[in-house]
């Protein structure tokens, strides 16, 4: 890598990796091919109908030949450009972190066909280019800021790409032999980061009926229904905690909440001086924390230990978790959707997204519960449950950094494969 960085200084051809060709794509691919879109249902095909691709058929690189929307037969005569084997997808137009993500296509796929959104690919006869290992290549870094900057568009949320653009996108490659082992080696971790996505998503349908089966009245497990639940008032296991400091004159971190019970995040504050309040308050481990403006979105988390030291302001109450209450069942219980809706029906207003939840009514709120020692298993078997998705999301984000590293390391020639 020291010889190619000081050889880049030189012609180009002194810093290529040894046996590597340099070509715009045009000269191995063929001109991308787009297709139609007529109206189509609102689901996606069956397998003895026609379907249309949506954008989102490209995923993460990846082709989901699902994501398509059902054609009325009268419909089918002007469709053109089925999904074919071998073949490149290409999205021409989308956001800009999307536009121009590509795809590789194993099967022939008779009854799907491309919307006017969407390119076909395919390699010019001769041409010593693998397409999947073409498809990795326009999907890694450097080749996805090529095509991004190559997009245009007056839509400030939609961009476009045109085939002389993409076309002139110059790309450097190995024999074709040592292309088709790269692919496979990148396979390798496709399908693993597949298998744990699916395994992720598994796990948490299971959890969501677990919790409907633990917090619905008419669901209890069988070993919880002979203990009572009772409703009671949710300020009698929570109190409200304040810790009021003054604002700081330097940065300071505050602590944020994101809707949907997906918990906390941490922002620096530059300028103190811009924040209008006098007085904040700091936060500790296992506060319960609510946005009063956001609650109805479920924007309420348990602080965690990297949240310790933290500052919010007025709009972010905080309460602990009195000696009758069990902190894993509450962490549960935030979660679920009856609790979220409750939320809303005490957040009054109609401006848009501008509801303010009333902290009385948030401590009136009703809620049933059985004795702390069943919360305490409860909150074990769902706190289980969450251990192990974390443990296969923290998984996936290894195999995705490895996938990076494999990537960054063999489309460059920085490692090379024997064919």
């Amino acid at each position: 890598m020291t010889e190619r960085k000081k050889n880049q200084k030189k012609n180009k051809e002194d810093y290529l990796p040894q046996g590597w060709q340099e070509a715009p794509l045009w000269a191995v691919c063929e001109n991308p091919v787009s297709g139609y879109s007529p109206v189509g249902a609102d689901r996606p095909a069956k397998e003895d109908e026609v379907g249309v691709l949506k954008l989102s058929c490209i995923q993460n690189n990846r082709f989901n030949p699902e994501n398509n929307k059902a054609i009325e037969e009268s419909k089918i005569v002007n469709l053109r450009t089925s999904v074919r084997n071998n073949t490149l997808i290409v999205s021409r137009s989308n956001t800009e972190d999307l536009v121009g993500a590509v795809c590789y296509v194993e099967n022939d796929y008779p009854n799907l066909f491309l919307s006017d959104l969407l390119w076909r690919v395919s390699a010019k006869d001769n041409a010593q280019i693998d397409l999947k290992w073409l498809s990795y290549l326009l999907s890694f870094g450097p080749y996805r800021a090529k095509i991004v900057a190559r997009a245009n568009g007056t839509s400030e949320t939609m961009k476009k790409i045109n085939k002389a653009g993409f076309l002139a996108i110059r790309v450097l490659y190995p024999g074709v032999n040592e292309q088709k082992i790269i692919a496979n080696i990148l396979s390798v971790w496709d399908t693993a980061i597949d298998q744990t996505g699916r395994l992720i998503t598994a796990k948490k349908e299971r959890k969501k009926a677990l919790m409907q089966q633990l917090f619905d009245k008419n669901g209890f497990l069988k070993r919880f229904e002979k203990d009572k639940w009772n409703a009671l008032a949710l300020g009698s296991l929570i109190a409200p905690v304040s810790r009021p400091v003054l604002k700081p004159k330097e940065p300071y971190i505050a602590i944020g909440l994101r809707s949907h019970g997906k918990g906390t995040f941490r922002r620096v504050v530059e300028r103190p001086d811009k924040v209008a309040m006098d007085t904040l308050y700091r936060i500790e481990q296992d506060d319960i924390i609510i946005n009063i403006t956001f609650a109805w979105e479920g924007a309420i988390a348990i602080a965690n230990s990297n949240d310790v030291g933290g500052l919010v302001s007025h709009r972010f109450p905080t309460y602990r978790v009195k000696k009758n209450a069990d902190l894993s069942f509450l962490r549960q219980l935030i979660l679920t959707k009856k609790f979220v809706w409750d939320l809303g029906l005490i957040s009054p207003g109609g401006a848009g997204r501008n509801r303010v939840l009333s902290k009385n009514d948030f401590l009136k709120l009703k809620v049933h519960v059985p004795s702390k020692v069943v919360q305490q298993e409860i909150g074990k078997i769902l706190s289980s449950a969450d251990q192990e998705i974390k443990f296969l999301e923290d998984n996936l984000s290894t195999l995705e950094k490895q996938k990076r590293g494999l990537m960054q390391k063999l489309l460059t020639g920085e490692v090379r494969v024997k064919p």
